[in-house]
């Protein structure tokens, strides 16, 4: 399922677009060419794109995933994809359309310029490829991986329990030790690619600890007692006839969380339509006063993303079909997509940390009064960088615990 149509509505330019670095589909060093820019705004919009499907086609009672996290693990993938496999990771919304040189130059303008380190905000991620000892890869594929996504290449005995450690422990210190594991165990595996993301921010306008009281959270599950955050402020804010959308700054003012908070008693049915709700919101925000009660969250979530993955048009890459005949000539498939994600949010701001594990085994083959926004019942929230409007996380909160 995609929403490229709707998507286009919020992926802004880049700001620090630059023009005078890439890699060619041969892997030597090459200067992006003219489409660069465009390819730059079809990666953002494609990344988004695939994360409302993955969001709309996951199960579970909350689902909170990292559409950069996945995007950047299989963009690696896609570099070294071929024929009806690489088709596919544009079909799917894994990769925009366009030159292989220009998406690998996007994709390193995106690595080097949305990264943020300051008191206010921090958002950090990183690429790895792990192989196994002995398996050959094309010198092309490794410059590109490691131009384009930043992955070094380490080799390991996948056959040994340090390996998964290895592997454990470098996702560990990139989610600063929110997300301590991704997999149990890579007997088997030819290639292992993982990403991390951590992002760490303070809101704008904090909330004040005293004005936090519990109250009644009507979720699918039942009505429970949590605690609320309060605060009556200054805010980006949408009504539309079935949702309401608030923006929540964070500090420097580049990164918000925007809450999209559907008609009371409809839960999250309107999940399919959000990314046009979502688009529209963007379109029409205007500054109002508005009085907000949000609950404290702490969550995780894990999955296999295989399933939504074929479901969005992938899965010739899972297949003895797959082709990755430019990663190695050893024939190679996707067994698994392990997707982990932490979300804390408390009066003070927001971390959220996200990694992801592509496992590829053999193949057989290859304003006024007060609005009132009192979010006491399932809502969506996304995590979005407003200078290039890449969507860092999205979550369909159903209960809050």
């Amino acid at each position: 399922m995609r929403w490229s149509n709707v998507a286009t509505g919020f992926a802004l330019v880049i700001a620090f677009l630059a023009s005078d670095c890439g890699v060619d589909a041969a892997g030597a060093s090459t200067k992006c060419s003219s489409e660069s820019p465009l390819m730059q705004t079809r990666l953002v919009t494609a990344e988004n794109d695939l994360g409302f499907a993955l969001l709309h086609a996951s199960t579970g009672k909350n689902v909170f995933i990292s559409p950069l996290s996945i995007a950047q693990a299989l963009g690696v993938a896609y570099l070294g994809a071929r024929g009806a496999t690489a088709k596919a990771f544009i079909e799917s919304s894994v990769a925009p359309p366009g030159d292989p040189s220009d998406f690998a130059c996007a994709a390193q303008i995106l690595r080097t310029g949305l990264p943020q380190a300051d008191s206010g905000a921090a958002l950090e991620f990183a690429n790895a490829l792990w192989v196994r000892q002995g398996l050959s890869l094309k010198a092309s594929f490794v410059e590109k991986a490691q131009t384009a996504f930043g992955a070094d290449v380490t080799p390991l005995d996948f056959d040994s329990p340090d390996a998964a450690r290895t592997i454990n422990a470098w996702v560990s210190r990139r989610t600063h030790g929110h997300i301590p594991t991704i997999v149990n165990s890579v007997a088997g595996s030819e290639a292992l690619i993982t990403n991390a993301v951590y992002f760490k921010a303070m809101w704008e306008q904090a909330f004040l600890a005293p004005q936090t009281h519990p109250g009644r959270f009507l979720g699918a599950a039942g009505t429970t007692s949590v605690p609320f955050m309060n605060q009556t402020e200054t805010l980006s804010y949408y009504a539309g006839p079935e949702f309401q959308v608030v923006r929540l700054g964070y500090r420097g003012d580049r990164f918000a969380m925007y809450v999209v908070l559907p008609k009371q008693g409809t839960g999250l049915a309107m999940e399919s339509a959000l990314p046009h709700a979502f688009a529209t919101a963007l379109a029409n925000v205007s500054p109002r006063r508005v009085n907000l009660h949000l609950p404290k969250l702490h969550l995780s979530y894990e999955a296999d993303l295989i399933a939504p993955l074929r479901e969005a048009g992938l899965g010739i890459a899972f297949s003895d079909r797959a082709d990755f005949g430019g990663i190695s000539d050893r024939p190679l498939r996707i067994s698994s997509v392990i997707h982990k994600t932490t979300l804390d949010v408390d009066e003070a701001g927001t971390t959220a940390t996200a990694a992801t594990a592509v496992v590829m085994p053999m193949s057989i083959q290859f304003g006024g009064t007060p609005i009132v926004v009192n979010v006491d019942h399932p809502f969506f929230c996304i995590i979005r960088d407003d200078r290039s409007g890449a969507v860092l996380f999205l979550g369909a909160i159903s209960d809050v615990l």
